[in-house]
């Protein structure tokens, strides 16, 4: 719209009949020496771009052309995130803010960011993508501002007008790869004028346990061990994180002084969770000794099935660590009385000579309450001591000696199989020959009772000196 107002100079001079908002068209008296000045206030449309040219007649004859060009408008604006660190298969929100300042409009402005291109380190440590994809909206203000063409999961690359004090504000909404390591970084562009933003990856934050399936042990019984290492649900990707369970190197007390591995053999298996989350390399009956990934919410779970060693009677402590940092700890200690038969090894002569004999008699009572079936002695001698072929015998209930077979394994002397009754016993009895070249001291050997390699009594011990 617009409006007229006139101003007269001399005496009978009249500027006409004139109305706002229409053409100026009217017949003017002037005086002499008078004049008629008309003042005209415009205003311009709001989505006027072009130049505005405009002129008058009097009598016919046209006055002068007046020319108006556009203010020329000047769009600015920001490159921003709602944080400065992600996590992977999480988010990532940027915010592109262009706007107008300026009095005239700001036309074909360039709007870019190039999202496809963006590279991130991998857990694998290979470079690629750092989003799987990604949403793009826009909201304007100003009643020509225009937010130019662009669509999800493609580069954002477009025009926008933008009128005076108005704006266009983009909003992207990427999610991170699963397995990005590395720092994201992001150039938004605005009338190719740059603005770099970063993230870091969040700091993992792990947790673990170790729990086992029993307290306590009899040697040739198995233990389960089960190991958990997880990373919380919004923490970053734990990369190459590394996890130990020297079990190999775990001794324990094996009677008569001696000590030595608390297993003789042992399994492992692995359970993972969460995309990108790996066990590592690990074998049976090689230490846990791996690195690992594991993803935000992710978790590996190690199972370790471990045969205790014969003869083991000391305290076995497993430690499971990550990055250095103890996660559990078990300690298991053989099994009392409670649960296993009584048996007791005694020696008739205490005292002997190298090259002299020794008489061994080992007795094994059924005091469980129910029958036990399958049942083997085993004994342990030192070095040096020799089976006298023959030599065995069980002893009856009336004192009768029935010979009975000893199978020779190295140092590991077998009786059996015996099956007891309730509160029934074995009285077993041989000799044994002392070398003639053993060495003065005290020699203790040492016998078990054991039901499918399961030690299931007590252990007797008898100690020989051999003197000069």
């Amino acid at each position: 719209g617009w409006t007229i107002s006139a101003a007269t100079t001399g005496v009978g001079t009249s500027a006409g009949s004139f109305t706002d908002h229409t053409d100026l068209d009217t017949v003017a008296q002037i005086a002499p020496s008078g004049s008629v000045t008309y003042t005209i206030s415009a205003l311009v449309g709001t989505n006027v771009a072009g130049q505005i040219l405009n002129h008058g007649t009097i009598n016919g004859t046209q006055t002068p052309e007046v020319s108006h060009t556009l203010v020329s408008g000047q769009a600015t604006g920001s490159v921003v995130s709602t944080s400065t660190d992600y996590v992977p298969n999480g988010t990532i929100t940027y915010i592109i803010t262009a706007e107008n300042n300026t009095q005239g409009f700001a036309l074909n402005v360039s709007i870019q960011d190039f999202l496809a291109g963006i590279m991130v380190t991998k857990a694998d440590g290979t470079t690629g993508p750092a989003f799987s994809n990604w949403s793009i909206s826009a909201t304007t203000l100003g009643t020509s501002t225009t937010d130019g063409v662009f669509n999800n999961n493609t580069n954002l690359n477009t025009f926008v007008n933008i009128d005076p004090g108005g704006h266009v504000v983009f909003t992207i909404v990427a999610i991170v790869v699963n397995d990005a390591v590395g720092p994201i970084v992001n150039t938004g562009l605005i009338n190719r004028v740059a603005t770099e933003v970063n993230h870091t990856p969040r700091a993992a934050l792990l947790s673990g346990s170790k729990i086992s399936s029993t307290t306590s042990y009899a040697p040739g019984e198995q233990i389960v061990y089960t190991l958990t290492l997880s990373n919380a649900v919004g923490a970053g990707f734990a990369n190459n994180v590394d996890v130990v369970d020297a079990i190999g190197n775990i001794t324990t007390d094996l009677g008569g002084g001696r000590t030595g591995p608390a297993f003789s053999s042992w399994t492992i298996s692995a359970l993972t969770t969460g995309a990108g989350t790996t066990s590592g390399t690990y074998g049976n009956n090689m230490d846990l000794n791996t690195t690992v990934n594991i993803a935000t919410g992710g978790s590996v779970t190690y199972t370790i099935t471990a045969t205790v060693a014969t003869g083991a009677e000391g305290i076995i402590t497993n430690n499971f660590t990550a990055n250095g940092t103890t996660e559990g700890t078990t300690t298991h200690t053989r099994k009392t009385k409670e649960g296993l038969m009584s048996l007791t090894k005694t020696v008739n002569e205490s005292q002997t000579k190298a090259g002299g004999a020794a008489g061994y008699h080992i007795v094994l009572v059924n005091d469980l309450g129910t029958t036990q079936s399958n049942i083997y002695i085993h004994d342990y001698t030192p070095i040096g001591f020799n089976y006298v072929e023959g030599s065995a015998s069980l002893i009856l209930p009336n004192g009768e000696a029935v010979p009975i077979e000893c199978k020779i394994n190295g140092a590991e002397w077998i009786f059996g199989p015996f099956d007891l009754a309730p509160d029934e016993k074995i009285d077993i009895m041989y000799v044994v020959k002392v070398s003639a070249t053993a060495s003065t001291g005290a020699y203790t050997d040492r016998a078990v009772a054991k039901i499918n390699g399961v030690e299931v009594s007590d252990q007797g011990r008898a100690t020989v000196n051999i003197s000069a």
